[in-house]
């Protein structure tokens, strides 16, 4: 078996542009508030390139590819509802729900289908100047 020494090098740039657009309300009932916020997100891909190197014991081959996405907007509808108790005068223990979904595949392999849909609770402390 002939074996041979190899290193690769790997550099991935990307340049986005995103945004969101969201809207929402506070329920506020003695103790408790109530933050329920809707909207979607976007993202933009302006330009990407991709670099890899291979070195193999004596000589060394580069590859660039640029722009290589296919879709380049991609939309994330989100919400989020939460609950915080006031501790003392400006102080809230918080959890939060938040759901977030994309609007179209983002898969480019043929017959796969690829939403992704992710669920969050965070917990923690907020403090209100």
């Amino acid at each position: 078996i002939d074996t041979f020494w190899a290193d690769f090098g790997y550099r991935n740039t990307i340049s986005k542009l995103d945004g969101a657009l969201s809207a929402g309300y506070v329920f506020n009932k003695g103790r408790f508030r109530i933050p329920v916020n809707a909207g979607a997100a976007f993202s933009y891909t302006l330009y990407q390139k991709t670099h890899l190197t291979i070195v193999k014991e004596n000589f060394k081959q580069e590859f660039t590819y640029k722009n290589l996405n296919k879709e380049k907007l991609h939309i994330q509808f989100q919400f989020s509802a939460a609950i915080e108790v006031r501790l003392f005068k400006r102080s809230y223990l918080n959890i939060e729900g938040r759901l977030k979904y994309a609007s179209k595949n983002i898969s480019e392999t043929p017959g796969l289908k690829y939403k992704p849909f992710s669920i969050a609770v965070p917990v923690g402390f907020k403090m209100y100047f």
